[in-house]
């Protein structure tokens, strides 16, 4: 996501932002940064959860259930889901609506276990980043992807 405003790099190349991130963990987590095309990633580590209390009003009626049933949740796995980018994918995102935990697909491996996306569910929200623009068929259905991060119902 794109910090506002956007930030803007020194002489040197540097530059400092300020991003809220609701929801964290303790632990470690991983930030990538894109300047010009060129990626790179980091980590950072939240040590403390900070709670602003803010309630919401209480719904009257029952809540309205979003996720898909549980004879669509078999899952592809996320290798041979991703096999027709091979090559061009970077990496895939997913929130999961349950816990509101980040799930993450790494094709190449670099970041071993922090990367748990095992699976890729119908009817689910994910984000996929490709290097380069690509048509390709996706769980069943032609997807044209543009270099970045993809919006894809699976």
């Amino acid at each position: 996501m794109m910090p506002v405003p956007v930030p803007a790099t020194d002489g040197g190349g540097g530059f400092t932002t300020s991003i809220i991130v609701p929801e964290l963990d303790i632990g470690y987590h991983i930030v990538s940064v894109v300047i010009r095309g060129v990626q790179q990633f980091t980590s950072f580590q939240v040590t403390e959860v900070v709670v602003v209390k803010n309630p919401l009003p209480t719904p009257d009626a029952a809540p309205v259930r979003l996720a898909a049933s549980p004879e669509s949740q078999a899952g592809t796995p996320a290798a041979s889901a991703m096999a027709p980018l091979e090559g061009n994918l970077v990496g895939v995102w997913f929130l999961e609506p349950a816990t509101r935990q980040w799930k993450y697909y790494d094709p190449s491996g670099y970041f071993g276990q922090n990367f748990n996306l095992t699976e890729l569910i119908t009817d689910q929200l994910y984000l996929i980043r490709v290097l380069n623009e690509q048509t390709t068929t996706l769980n069943h259905r032609e997807r044209h992807l543009y270099p970045g991060w993809n919006r894809v119902h699976w």
